[in-house]
């Protein structure tokens, strides 16, 4: 046996234990059982668990449907709003300050240590 030190003091643990003063505490005063529950038992619980989570879906539906948050999309924000900060800091600054941007001729110069551009 070895001595382990968690928040409530020392604790004696198996020399052989992966594991720490805290989980040798939880084992000796919660000893683990060979009592097991049964496939069927489980499987049952998981359909229970199941049916009550899709039967709880109209009430959590109506919980928000008079919201702001199920209002469509505006057309305006759909086609302005974006994340590219280049442009500025402000949601609406890349709409603003991108439209005389001009892509086009655009080159491409390839440097530093390449062996074929």
């Amino acid at each position: 046996m070895r001595i382990e030190k968690d928040s409530m003091g020392e604790f004696e643990v198996p020399e052989s234990a992966k594991y720490g003063a805290s989980t040798a505490r939880a084992v000796e005063n919660f000893p683990i059982s060979k009592l097991r529950f049964s496939r069927t038992f489980i499987k049952s619980l998981g359909f229970g668990l199941g049916s009550l989570s899709i039967s709880s879906l109209p009430i959590i539906n109506s919980a928000f449907a008079n919201t702001e948050e199920n209002k469509p999309t505006s057309f305006k924000d759909i086609t302005t709003y974006n994340n590219y900060y280049e442009f500025g800091t402000n949601k609406s600054d890349p709409y603003i300050k991108s439209q005389n941007f001009k892509t086009k001729p655009w080159t491409i110069k390839i440097e530093g240590e390449i062996k074929k551009p």
